[in-house]
């Protein structure tokens, strides 16, 4: 059988890697945390799943990547002129791309 890397992880087009930024959705046991920012720490292998801290309340926990939505920081995308942006929000998986913008961030589409 083949070995996942250990920091890396593709989910619906969205690398996951460690220290980035993901949200949290669709647990069903751990409601509580769906709709969090939490950081990815590491891999953990034998589970298949992320050991992240939550941006809040610094807890840790592993989450299964398939409820791990990376996301960009502000900062990131500040820094991109208006087509890396545009293709950036191409790859996103869901039907509003504009709900992705931070309050305050403007733009327009090509």
């Amino acid at each position: 059988r083949g070995r996942r890397p250990a920091y890396t992880h593709t989910h619906m087009h969205m690398q996951l890697e460690t220290a980035c930024r993901a949200r949290v959705d669709g647990l069903t046991s751990r409601t509580a945390l769906n709709g969090a920012e939490v950081e990815l720490l590491s891999f953990h292998e034998a589970s298949g799943r992320w050991c992240v801290r939550d941006a809040q309340s610094g807890e840790a926990v592993r989450i299964k990547p398939g409820n791990l939505t990376r996301i960009a920081m502000p900062t990131q995308l500040d820094s991109l002129g208006d087509d890396e942006l545009a293709a950036v929000l191409s790859q996103v998986p869901f039907r509003d791309p504009q709900a992705l913008i931070p309050p305050g961030f403007y733009w327009r589409p090509p």
